[in-house]
């Protein structure tokens, strides 16, 4: 994120100034961007620009996170030598592995899955920069154990592969997945991230005693050992080549699961539409090719309940839970889904909607430029009657 900010001579000056909450203190935008950006920077000097504009860029790379650059507005359109011309492409090694500290690491997992019988693999949301993907299910068909996701980890994982045992969300998961995972002797979690809304209020009853946490960029065996500098696709691809398989909470998974009653999807005459029949419907429209973002509340849970084809993508936004955010981050996203060729399909309930509903006059000035709005994206609207 590049902005533009207030002209360098104003900061030394106690000048106060327009689009400022009244203060001559001109840093509030960047202490406030600051708490959700991997790198923030003000570019006040012409002499610092390269370094501030670098560091910034590479910690964006890097950490796959967005970055704040705000750049003095006197200062947007001068020169300086410490930039070449034309520009020399910027780019830096997306990971480091200490070598040590990945052979302790592989040696201490390898024994506790050693001793295992039923190991789960547990996918959080983590996954989903890079190649981490890829790597986490090379490590789950060389396991060939249980593989479960997270509410915010969904489609991180295919949905339709033989392993898949559905979601862990508490006593809301997917059907058996709670049991199934609660039971295993070893929890492997990969990129998961542990808030109260994705614990239900910390009520999992995950042990850490029986967990290997792998992290972005460390893992820890059984809530003790650490290793870190470690990067995570190194380590599972790593791990993948070394341990053998453990099918026993697949087998179990399957023994325990009832499949569950067909939905009615064609309402009676004069019957109300449900919920249930409404998403059946949803999800015969789903392809490889959709993105689906849930906007917080019911959207969370009604989504959950759907089967994305393998390719499909998922955006939940779990930890700071706010209300409305879907509305704008539908342009955003559609917008960056055209561009891979895929559709998004936005679900959003009347109230969130309510709260940022002037974001929508926003998408029709994109639609005559790009795409038409029914071959673009999508938005359902659950309307409550209120009785």
């Amino acid at each position: 994120m590049c902005v533009g900010g207030p002209n360098s001579n104003e900061f030394a000056a106690n000048h106060t100034i327009h689009h400022t909450i009244g203060l001559p203190d001109l840093g509030e935008q960047y202490r406030a961007f600051k708490e959700f950006t991997c790198a923030a920077v003000v570019v006040q000097h012409l002499s610092e620009a390269h370094h501030q504009i670098d560091w910034a860029i590479s910690e964006a790379l890097r950490r796959q996170k967005p970055a704040y650059i705000e750049i003095c507005t006197n200062l947007a359109g001068l020169t300086d030598p410490s930039f070449s011309d034309p520009p020399i492409p910027f780019a830096i090694a997306l990971g480091h592995t200490n070598k040590r500290s990945l052979s302790a690491a592989l040696k201490s997992v390898q024994k506790v899955l050693d001793g295992s019988i039923k190991p789960v693999l547990l996918a959080g949301p983590r996954l989903r920069p890079h190649g981490r993907r890829q790597a986490f299910l090379k490590l789950a068909e060389a396991l060939q154990c249980g593989v479960a996701t997270t509410a915010d980890g969904k489609a991180l994982f295919p949905e339709d592969h033989d392993q898949y045992i559905g979601y862990y969300w508490g006593s809301i998961s997917s059907n058996c997945t709670c049991e199934t995972v609660e039971a295993a002797d070893v929890v492997i979690s990969v990129g998961c991230v542990w808030t109260d809304y994705s614990t239900l209020g910390y009520s999992l009853l995950l042990k850490p005693e029986k967990s290997i946490t792998i992290g972005t960029d460390r893992v820890t065996v059984k809530g003790g050992e650490t290793f870190g500098c470690i990067d995570m696709e190194t380590f599972l691809l790593a791990l993948a080549d070394t341990v053998a398989p453990h099918p026993a909470s697949v087998v179990n998974y399957k023994r325990m699961l009832v499949p569950s009653a067909p939905i009615k999807t064609e309402p009676e005459k004069e019957e109300r539409l449900t919920t249930q029949a409404m998403l059946q419907q949803i999800q015969r429209v789903l392809t490889p090719d959709t993105c689906m973002l849930a906007e917080t509340g019911d959207s969370w849970f009604n989504t959950m309940k759907l089967k994305l084809p393998r390719g499909a993508d998922y955006v939940i936004q779990m930890r700071y839970g706010s209300i409305g955010w879907s509305v704008g981050a539908t342009l955003g996203y559609s917008l960056a889904a055209k561009a891979d060729g895929k559709r998004l399909v936005s679900f959003i309930g009347d109230g969130s909607f309510q709260v940022t509903v002037q974001d929508v006059s926003t998408p029709p000035l994109f639609w005559p430029r790009r795409w038409a709005p029914p071959t673009g994206g999508v938005s359902f609207l659950s309307v409550c009657p209120g009785d």
